[in-house]
């Protein structure tokens, strides 16, 4: 079991997700933690400065940067390693999010609702990280 900072981490999960997220299809939000510390935060949405996208179906789109590698881009944009980190989520990230938060090293990656495909949480398994599905009432959204 992960310990956890579900009080810090998720408290701004949901604040990313609620508040930050530009996507109108689905809100995510991610954090990296360490020692109990928050070290930044990432929700789905356009790059800096770009307009927001607009979604007239249910796809994904195509321009928005994901949650977590937002968030792992933030630390970064910042001087701050995410080596060693715990990674919060919201949802459970994607193949594509996991190869980035593999290359960072990241230790662990604790979500509260699945993603539509399982293929990134086979990938974390295979590269040796530690993944943790949040059953802790009241620190993620829970699905309705």
């Amino acid at each position: 079991m992960i310990s956890s900072t579900c009080e810090s981490s998720a408290s701004h999960t949901q604040d990313c997700t609620t508040r930050r997220s530009t996507c109108p299809r689905l809100s995510v939000g991610a954090v990296p933690a360490r020692d109990g510390r928050d070290l930044s935060g990432g929700y789905n949405g356009s790059p800096r400065g770009l307009p927001h996208s607009v979604h007239v179906d249910d796809e994904p789109c195509t321009d928005s940067l994901h949650a977590e590698e937002t968030a792992l881009l933030n630390a970064a944009y910042h001087g701050v390693s995410s080596r060693g980190t715990a990674l919060y989520c919201t949802h459970s990230p994607c193949k594509a999010c996991t190869g980035r938060i593999i290359n960072v090293a990241v230790v662990a990656v604790v979500y509260a609702l699945p993603y539509r495909s399982d293929a990134g949480l086979a990938r974390l398994a295979v590269a040796g990280v530690l993944v943790e599905k949040l059953q802790e009432a009241g620190c993620l959204p829970t699905e309705a």
